[in-house]
């Protein structure tokens, strides 16, 4: 009887006998997580006359890695000086196929079972720029995959403690940040599963409100025919530039200037009276402001 643990060949009348590879034990095994602190596949108590091939997703040809047994642990690692074979960043199952070389036959057998996980994928949106004010609210709009997607499990975080989620446990929720200006760090947090259950994944968006621009145009004036008027304008909180326009037709000097000089025109003399206006021109992302 033969062995069905051999492989058999038969050349000129001679039968040939060759010896089926060992299954081994290896670490890890079952289901593991993507992650890079675990980046190595190790075979325990290899055979010295046996080539260690790794697959994925059992394709043969051409292997991952290949190892020559040396009678003790057999490590495969994700740096064997190709990037591309990156084991613990690449999802799939992984085996080996033994091979035992005989001189007229070659007999191999496959082995091991690792399931590498997806590790949970996060990206919680585009940092943005707000106006001050008591109302102000944005819909914070997260994408996410791969992950435990019980509500528990899902959680928006303000280290500022100012502002208030409507659903801290969703990744789409609406953000009201409060009147106080600056910046406010968000954090969403998700969890893995499958090999990556208890693993965990993390991103931040920035939130920065500016403070409400304020803006002065002084107080009104009277002046001589013929006599220009000197402005005293005053541009604050967030914004700091401003420009004069006027309702009449005359002129400034330098529409730019807090203190531009205005000449009367014509039709302001005639008039009697012209209206002189101060408005913000670097509010954004608050609305300009006009005195």
């Amino acid at each position: 009887a033969i062995n069905t643990d051999s492989c058999v060949t038969e050349m000129s009348g001679q039968i040939d006998l060759c010896r089926k590879p060992t299954a081994k034990l290896i670490s890890p095994t079952g289901h593991v997580c993507s992650s890079p602190a675990m980046n190595t596949i190790t075979v325990l108590n290899s055979d010295p006359d046996v080539i260690y091939n790794l697959i994925l997703n059992g394709t043969l040809n051409p292997p991952l890695q290949s190892r020559q047994g040396n009678g003790t642990s057999l490590v495969f690692s994700s740096i064997d000086n190709n990037p591309t074979h990156d084991l613990y960043f690449l999802p799939g199952t992984y085996a080996f196929n033994a091979v035992h070389t005989c001189p007229s036959i070659q007999c191999d057998s496959i082995f091991g079972n690792i399931v590498v996980d997806q590790s949970p994928q996060l990206n919680a949106g585009n940092d943005t720029t707000l106006c001050s004010g008591p109302t102000t609210q944005i819909i914070l709009h997260a994408t996410a995959s791969v992950y435990d997607t019980n509500s528990a499990m899902i959680l928006w975080q303000d280290l500022s403690s100012i502002g208030i989620f409507s659903n801290p446990h969703s990744l789409i929720t609406n953000y009201t940040p409060g009147a106080t200006p600056g910046i406010r760090t968000l954090i969403l947090t998700i969890h893995g599963i499958n090999g990556c259950f208890g693993t965990t994944k993390s991103d931040t968006v920035y939130v920065t409100i500016h403070t409400l621009p304020v803006v002065d145009a002084g107080p009104s004036q009277i002046i001589c025919s013929g006599a220009t008027a000197t402005m005293a304008g005053i541009v604050s909180g967030g914004a700091s530039t401003g420009t004069w326009t006027r309702s009449g037709d005359g002129s400034f000097n330098n529409p730019t200037l807090m203190n531009a000089v205005y000449t009367p025109g014509p039709g302001d003399r005639n008039a009697g009276i012209v209206t002189l206006y101060l408005t913000t021109t670097n509010a954004a992302p608050c609305p300009e402001v006009k005195d």
